[in-house]
């Protein structure tokens, strides 16, 4: 009887580990209420690529926003942030 339960929990287990680590599905992007992209992993508003990013930084620089583009490496999309660019210290 114990070894059964055991060996339910140990399937339990690395089944849930298998679909944490290949995850079942990627979530989808989709269009916010106000008609912006957004990306189905970070949920935050998306870039096709850098000079679509940096067009939306400068328009809000001239609404006195400080905005700059960022690549991001977990959805391979581009976003904005108001934080300033890190120093790389070696």
């Amino acid at each position: 009887m114990v070894e059964a339960i055991f060996g339910v929990a140990v399937l339990i287990v690395v089944t849930v580990i298998l679909l944490k680590t290949f995850g079942g599905s990627t979530p989808k992007d989709y269009i916010d209420t106000r008609g912006r992209p957004r990306c189905g992993r970070c949920k935050k508003i998306s870039y096709r690529d850098n000079v679509t990013a940096q067009r939306a930084a400068d328009n809000a620089g001239r609404r006195g926003t400080y905005l700059r583009a960022y690549h991001e490496r977990k959805c391979g999309r581009w976003h904005l942030t108001s934080q300033p660019p890190r120093v790389l210290r070696f």
